[in-house]
This record gives C-alpha cells, structure tokens and sequence, in this order.
C-alpha cells in the first residue's frame, strides 16, 4: 500500500516537473520570436570607415545602414556588369595569343611547366 502511495507520489511530481519545463520552453520560445521580430525591424550594416569615432546616435546609425541598403542593388548591379565587360575582355584577349602563348601564360599563372 506504502509502496502504491510512493510511486503516485513520484509519477505526479515528476508530471508536475514535466509541466514546468514545457512551460518556461514556451515562455524562452516566445521571448526569442519577440527578440527576432525587434531584430529584424532594426536595420543592420556596417558603418563607413572612421564614422564609428563620430558618436553617431542610434537614429543615425539606422539611416545610415538604410542608405547603404537603398544603394546596394545598384552598386551589385553595376560591379555584375563589371565583371561581364572584363570576362569578355579576356576573351577577346586570349584571342590574340598562339596556342604556344596560352600553354606559356598558364605555366607562367600557375608555376609549373608542362
């Protein structure tokens, strides 16, 4: 009868436990979404050099990842093109050398000898 009595006890307390530390994951799951959506709604960047030593304000700071952010399509945009016009410059270059001149080119980019 003790013995019936103990174990209740132990099966109900360990419930009990149970219950307690699914509810402070549901508390510290809630606290981390609301951390995130606080994150999220603050713009993140890195600021120009030097201008970390100007004792930018928060609001500052936050237009000026903004304006970064603004701009940023563009220059990756514009540095893609870039890069486009100088593949094809290559090309056209190699174009220009014998086979001779390709095989020397390489052995001269890469240090070794064929």
């Amino acid at each position: 009868m003790i013995h019936r009595r103990l174990v209740a006890l132990v099966c109900g307390l360990a419930l009990l436990s149970f219950t307690g530390v699914v509810s402070s994951q549901e508390k510290e799951a809630k606290k981390d979404k609301t951390s995130k959506e606080e994150t999220s709604t603050k713009a993140r960047g890195q600021l120009p050099q030097n201008w970390a030593k100007l004792g930018l304000s928060d609001e500052q700071k936050q237009k000026v990842y903004k304006t970064q952010s603004k701009y940023r399509d563009q220059i990756d945009e514009l540095q893609a093109k870039i890069k486009k016009i100088r593949d094809e410059e290559h090309k056209d270059l190699m174009t220009i050398l014998t086979e001779e001149q390709k095989k020397r080119l390489i052995e001269i980019k890469t240090g070794e000898k064929k």
